[in-house]
C-alpha cells in the first residue's frame, strides 16, 4: 500500500487531537509534519499538545513547528482554553510527560 504524505496545520485542542491521533496511527498515512497556529488555543499551547500526543502515539519523530501567535488581520483573541488546553500529559496517569523528559517544566506523576 502506498502511504499518502500528509502535513497537518492545526490548533491542537480536543477536536484536532482526534485527527492527529488518526493520522499518526493510520497505516495509509505518512505524517510528515505538523504546524500549529492560534485558534481554539494559542499556537504554543497547541504545539505542546501536539508534541505530547505524538509522544503518546509513539511518533515523537514527527516534526512540529509553532506558527504565528496572531492572525494576519488581527491579534489573537485568546480562544477557548478552558475547553481546549487539557494536555495529553494531564489526561494520562502515572506517566512522565514528554515535555518533562526533554528538560522543560510541567506536571508529572
Amino acid at each position: 500500500m502506498t502511504r499518502v504524505p500528509v502535513f497537518l496545520d492545526c490548533d491542537t485542542g480536543v477536536d484536532d487531537s482526534l485527527a492527529l491521533g488518526y493520522l499518526a496511527l493510520s497505516p495509509a498515512v505518512d505524517l510528515v509534519g505538523v504546524s500549529t497556529v492560534s485558534g481554539n488555543i494559542d499556537a504554543a499551547s497547541a504545539a505542546r499538545n501536539t508534541l505530547d500526543l505524538l509522544a503518546l502515539a509513539g511518533r515523537p519523530e514527527v516534526p512540529v513547528a509553532v506558527g504565528c501567535h496572531d492572525f494576519l488581520s488581527h491579534p489573537f483573541g485568546g480562544g477557548v482554553p478552558h475547553i481546549h488546553v487539557v494536555t495529553a500529559s494531564e489526561t494520562s496517569t502515572c506517566r512522565t510527560p514528554p515535555h518533562a523528559r526533554r528538560g522543560s517544566t510541567g506536571p508529572s506523576c
